[in-house]
């Protein structure tokens, strides 16, 4: 049976591997490698709190086993969001790597602008590979949706890399659309920005 639950600290080695799937080309690039992003990843997801912390994450579990994830950001995150980030980046990457991710903040603020006051933005969706295409996305998805409507949000928002085939073959199912596509030439790669009007959802 699959449970949604919020995410803990205490799954942080299980939460890694699937942040990491959710975008390998872009995390590799901005940490480093991808032993870095793993190394960054295992602190920053046992935080108590931040971006990349376990307990910002809804987690689908089946027979006890964490099979799936998905974060959820809006306009006004509490400030103990915004400090648990840069504490995970003070704390966890050395100053090569700050200065590294500093120095491409711009490109990164370009490609993925934060949500306005009407749309709540997802990320971190991911599903283990051996239990895709068993619906386990579309419950998290619609987990997403109430949560949004709870908030009166009117659009979710998503960035997703144009080559993920299967991600965008999943979206467009849920009848998401595109608003912005936009080139990241330190990976070569394009982003689109889907969203989703939420009086379209039923």
């Amino acid at each position: 049976m699959l449970t949604l639950r919020q995410g803990e600290l205490e799954q942080a080695d299980l939460l890694v591997p699937l942040i990491l799937a959710s975008a390998p080309e872009l995390l590799a690039y901005i940490f480093g490698s991808t032993k870095d992003a793993e190394s960054f990843l295992k602190a920053a997801v046992a935080q108590h709190d931040g971006q990349f912390s376990a307990r910002r994450h809804r987690v689908a579990t089946m027979n006890h086993e964490v099979v799936a994830c998905v974060s959820i950001w809006h306009a006004d995150m509490p400030v103990e969001f915004h400090d648990g980030t840069l504490q995970s980046i003070a704390r966890f990457l050395s100053p090569a790597q700050m200065t590294h991710v500093i120095s491409i903040n711009p490109l990164l603020v370009d490609l993925f602008p934060p949500p306005t006051a009407s749309e709540l933005c997802l990320g971190h969706l991911s599903v283990r590979p051996d239990f895709q295409g068993i619906g386990v996305a579309s419950k998290l998805l619609s987990y997403v949706v109430r949560q949004a409507r709870q908030m009166s949000k009117e659009l979710l928002v998503l960035d997703v890399d144009e080559n993920n085939e299967a991600a965008l073959a999943f979206y467009e199912k849920w009848h998401f659309r595109q608003a912005k596509r936009t080139y990241f030439p330190p990976t070569e790669q394009f982003f689109l920005r889907l969203v989703l009007p939420l009086d379209s959802v039923g």
